[in-house]
């Protein structure tokens, strides 16, 4: 090296200077094992590293790494005046030189191998290209090259534990790349997500390991792939005519492109092969016929020229599976059968169907059986030889009801289909299928929907109809599944007595209802479709009386001797045919009862109550008794008079009648003594 007169004016270049770099660590490093790797013997390997760092990243071979090696250098190793010195750097090479002549591969961050260090056989051999001299303050890179010839020793498993320390070391911060010998190659690692490369020639990058842990790599023997196919198609045989399929797949190391292929045979005959992951081909297009037996191979071939094969050897069926089917009608008593020839068949709305389909196949093998119908989603029946089942198809509730305005109720509509469909499929999935269409024909009679209108108004319980309203039945809201109403013949009966017979729907879409009094009213009504379908309702009407209080006496009497100075009571029982409550008392002359409550009538009777008052006989006239009521909610009020036929009798009177009673009963006890003992009783 040449150095000018003045070493602080100029630059000193040492050989080989680094460029500037981005990243803060470049390089990479090298490990060849070569030679046999047998159970408990030697073994040995190379090692090589090139590493560069910047400038402005600093080291841990000196304190204050934060700072950046030149500064580091300037203060640790030098006179810490700003400036890097050709001693200086001559001094850090030697630290450098000193801190990698390491001869354990673990201690130099290269490996183990069964869980040993390899040792250097001469010592490691290291290029130092240092920082350039110059300011502290300018950047640049340094690094160091070094090789080694390591040996090691291995223990009496067939299977290699290579270790690859990671625990800091700015050494593990550059991308670790080994080679194997021969047959050998990578087998597992739980740090798998790190590695990348083939069998024998991979490379590790250490420095994307989640964990500060040594990355535990196994290393064996190359075996052959293993080869592993599912047949997708098909039993334990295979169609002629339709489509096989086979998804296989190669298991080798999980670094190994393995090569698959497929091949088919005929009778010892390769008639097919591709290099597709999945195997799909049709027998009877490879001239195949029904009985032959196909050969069906997966190879595998990994990079060591090693190979496994899966093979099948299968039957091809070419013969369809047959069916039949019948299809019965329940009754009450009997059933009816419909020809399961027929494509279109017509059936009652809601008769209850028995279904049996069976099926075989020539080779006696199972027959799977399946039945779908678009009457409801997942509307499904399924089998193996023999398929039985009941069920029943309903005009769909889609083509007439509620859920259209009261225009289109009234309209027409097309009877309701539904599609059953029959899928056969023999063990070869050699499949057969038949279609059927059910139409449904009119077995329901109409919809009846009434409503009472009173003045007007519909009933409800807020609103209920009362005697005297104007009451009409209305239909409106009635419907027939298929029909137009106007089609619909119709009978209505109140209390027995019918007020539309025969009748069209002009006639009792609006019906008046001669219904005057309060009470329940049975109401009848029918109704016949075209089809002669019939349906029928009965229903009480509630009828409530009219508002009001209107009290009438049931009748009443009288408890204790009307004598004058006497105490009577007097019970009456009285009625309301009037809707609303009210409150009352008994009354006679002066003296009134407590007061009571007037009970209101409902669609059911009167409301019927007692009173009673009690009477201090000071007189023998006549007595008078009246009730008088109030009712705020009726906005009523009345005084109904009781007519009676009670007579006070005088005081004086009563010793008298004792008298008279005394001598009645011994007048009677005379007579009946001459009758036995006078001269009556004398004769013959």
């Amino acid at each position: 090296m040449d150095i000018a007169e003045d070493p602080e004016e100029l630059t000193w270049v040492w050989p080989d200077q680094l460029p500037p770099q981005d990243d803060d660590i470049m390089g990479d490093s090298y490990l060849d094992i070569s030679g046999t790797i047998a159970p408990s013997s030697n073994i040995t390997a190379t090692w090589y590293a090139s590493i560069s760092i910047r400038d402005d990243y600093g080291t841990d071979l000196l304190p204050d790494r934060e700072l950046g090696v030149r500064a580091q250098i300037d203060q640790h190793l030098g006179d810490g005046d700003g400036w890097l010195s050709i001693p200086e750097i001559a001094d850090f090479v030697t630290l450098v030189e000193n801190a990698r002549n390491l001869t354990d591969s673990e201690d130099s961050g290269c490996c183990l191998i069964d869980y040993s260090s390899m040792h250097s056989v001469k010592g490691t051999d290291i290029t130092v290209i240092p920082p350039a001299n110059g300011s502290v303050d300018s950047n640049g890179s340094w690094g160091w090259i070094e090789d080694a010839s390591l040996i090691g020793t291995t223990d009496g498993r067939s299977t290699r534990i290579l270790d690859i320390p990671r625990v800091g070391g700015v050494i593990e911060e550059i991308p670790l790349r080994v080679t194997l010998p021969g047959f050998w190659e990578f087998r597992y690692s739980a740090m798998l997500e790190i590695i990348e490369g083939e069998p024998n020639n991979f490379t590790v990058f250490r420095h994307q390991a989640p964990v500060a842990s040594d990355i535990r790599i196994t290393l064996g023997k190359n075996q052959p792939p293993n080869a592993f196919f599912t047949r997708e198609t098909g039993g334990s045989v295979i169609p002629l005519a339709l489509q096989t399929a086979y998804s296989g797949q190669c298991t080798d190391s999980v670094l190994d492109d393995t090569q698959l292929w497929w091949t088919v045979h005929r009778n010892g005959t390769k008639v097919f092969e591709t290099q597709h992951e999945n195997l799909v081909f049709t027998a009877s297009e490879l001239n195949y016929s029904d009985g032959e037996v196909a050969t069906v191979n997966l190879h595998c071939l990994d990079s060591f020229s090693a190979s496994g094969t899966a093979t099948e050897n299968i039957v091809i069926d070419g013969l369809d599976p047959t069916w039949e089917a019948t299809f019965e009608l329940l009754g009450d008593e009997n059933s009816t059968g419909l020809d399961a020839g027929s494509t279109h068949l017509e059936v009652p709305s809601g008769i209850y169907i028995d279904f049996t389909f069976s099926a075989s196949d020539v080779g006696g093998l199972p027959v799977a059986i399946e039945v779908t119908s678009d009457k409801s989603e997942g509307w499904r029946h399924s089998g193996n030889d023999l398929l039985q089942f009941t069920d029943r198809f309903s005009q769909s509730g889609e083509v007439n009801g509620m859920h259209l305005n009261v225009t289109e109720r009234h309209e027409a509509k097309e009877s309701s289909e539904y599609n059953l469909s029959l899928m056969v499929t023999d063990d070869a999935w050699n499949t057969v299928t038949h279609d059927w269409v059910f139409v449904i024909s009119d077995g329901l009679g109409p919809t009846i929907i009434p409503d009472i209108i009173a003045n007007g108004t519909p009933i409800s319980p807020e609103s209920p109809a009362r005697a005297g309203d104007s009451m009409i039945l209305s239909l409106t809201d009635s419907f027939d599944d298929l029909d137009a109403i106007v089609d619909v013949v119709w009978e209505v009966r109140v209390n027995g007595t019918a007020i539309a017979e025969g009748a069209m729907w002009a006639e009792v879409e609006k019906l008046p209802l001669p219904i005057t009094e309060p009470g329940i009213h049975l109401i009848h009504i029918l109704a016949w479709d075209t089809a002669g379908n019939m349906e029928e309702i009965s229903f009480g009407l509630a009828v409530s009386p009219a508002r009001g209080v209107y009290i009438s006496v049931l009748q009443h009497i009288m408890v204790g001797d009307p004598i004058e100075g006497e105490e009577i009571t007097i019970i009456a029982t009285l009625q309301n045919t009037g809707a609303d409550l009210a409150a009352g008392m008994l009354c006679s002359g002066s003296g009134c009862s407590d007061e009571v409550i007037v009970n209101a009538a409902d669609s059911v009777g009167p409301g019927v109550f007692n009173v009673s008052l009690v009477l201090n006989l000071k007189g023998t006239a006549p007595i008078d008794l009246r009730f008088e009521w109030i009712s705020d909610s009726a906005g009523m009020s009345g005084v109904v008079h009781i007519e009676n036929d009670y007579v006070v009798e005088p005081q004086w009177q009563a010793p008298m009648q004792v008298l008279l009673g005394v001598l009645t009963v011994l007048m009677l006890l005379a007579w009946g003594a001459h009758r036995l003992w006078g001269q009556e009783s004398q004769k013959p």
